[in-house]
């Protein structure tokens, strides 16, 4: 089974070379009208929506990260009276899947699971440390304690190591999150997907559990922090 795998892409619809399974690990709404949620809602339906119809994958799993306004219930509710409550998946996402009969190939995750071909998925889209962007107002000691034992695991924040890691001039700082690593040391998952840090190691990491089990970890940030394309989508055969 061939896995890609890309985050990151803030509006640019890349080709994808056919795939069975296409991950998505954030931060896909464009930087010029992420904010503004009806420009969001018109660029789902025109451009991302159509996009996913053209992809020659069997499957599509994404997830938001800190630029994707439009999925954080906290970013997008009207305080008005009597106005109902707006859930991004069940209000808008899924009656658009429907209506273009690609909830089979296109599946959201926030805080969830899925199957696919027999191997359990889990997306969680929250950050550490990103106050005031979506996903990061959740208590911080708290946001991964959820994440269940799964096969793949996708999450925009990395964990802490040279995934999260920046270096500018003659400095360096890690983005990534203890708590994150302290939750791949428990779940053992066999993969994990992130990005968030467009300039992290995307060289393959690997964390060898006890009894020879192992966690393969991928920066699959696609832009550079310069928000232009410099890295190649992350491909692998999963055995």
């Amino acid at each position: 089974m061939r896995i890609t795998a890309i985050s990151d892409i803030h509006g640019s619809l890349i080709p994808i070379e056919p795939t069975d399974l296409l991950i998505i690990a954030g931060d896909w709404s464009p930087l010029e009208i992420q904010t503004k949620i009806w420009y969001m809602r018109e660029w789902i339906n025109d451009c991302l929506i159509e996009w996913f119809k053209n992809i020659p994958a069997d499957k599509i799993i994404f997830i938001a990260g800190n630029h994707d306004f439009i999925c954080d219930a906290g970013f997008i509710q009207i305080p008005i009276k009597d106005i109902p409550q707006v859930d991004f998946e069940k209000d808008f996402l899924k009656p658009l899947l429907k209506k273009h009969n690609l909830q089979k190939k296109v599946t959201y995750l926030e805080n969830s699971s899925t199957k696919y071909k027999g191997l359990k998925i889990y997306g969680c889209p929250d950050v550490e440390g990103c106050h005031g962007w979506a996903f990061s107002q959740a208590n911080e000691t708290l946001i991964y304690s959820t994440i269940p034992k799964c096969d793949i695991l996708i999450t925009h924040q990395p964990p802490a190591n040279s995934l999260g890691i920046l270096r500018q001039n003659a400095f360096e700082r890690d983005f990534g999150s203890r708590s994150l690593l302290d939750v791949i040391k428990k779940r053992k998952p066999k993969y994990l997907f992130c990005g968030h840090i467009h300039e992290g190691d995307h060289s393959k990491i690997f964390y060898n559990h006890p009894k020879g089990k192992q966690t393969i970890m991928h920066n699959v940030s696609i832009k550079n922090e310069d928000y232009r394309i410099a890295y190649p989508p992350c491909i692998i055969d999963y055995l």
